[in-house]
């Protein structure tokens, strides 16, 4: 490990408490309502409504059984449906309801709560260059992902 991995960790720790103080509280009543890993569910389905379990499971890297524990959690929370597929009645398609959707727009609202915060530190050409180099590191751009 070297210096600069020691530091961006430390800035990376930093910036996650400060952002702490930051989320809105309508979205940190969520998280005592629903776990982690229904958390992500429901962020990716808000981004990609009608995927399948399985799709799911490979795009969060979460293992089958149990991605089917966690939507069977949000299901009965009636956070997601299942929507049988009029082609082939294998296919179950996982879509939010209206409950589902309401958190994840807490999420999102919160999210971009949080990037406004950070891009408000910095100038008009630091938030370019952040952009530009998380892009670097990341290896994809917000376009290219479905943003």
């Amino acid at each position: 490990m070297n210096n600069n991995s020691i530091k961006l960790n430390y800035y990376f720790d930093q910036l996650m408490h400060a952002l702490m103080h930051v989320g809105p509280a309508k979205a940190q009543t969520l998280l005592t309502e629903v776990s982690l890993q229904e958390l992500n569910i429901i962020y990716f389905l808000g981004q990609n409504p009608g995927k399948i379990q399985r799709e799911i499971a490979t795009q969060l890297a979460l293992s089958a059984s149990n991605t089917s524990i966690v939507v069977n959690k949000l299901v009965k929370k009636e956070l997601a449906h299942r929507l049988s597929s009029e082609q082939d009645r294998r296919i179950i398609r996982l879509e939010l309801t209206a409950k589902g959707r309401t958190a994840y727009q807490k999420m999102l609202d919160s999210h971009l709560k949080i990037s406004d915060y950070i891009l408000s530190r910095l100038t008009s050409a630091e938030q370019g260059q952040l952009l530009q180099l998380l892009e670097k590191a990341i290896g994809r751009s917000p376009e290219k992902h479905g943003s």
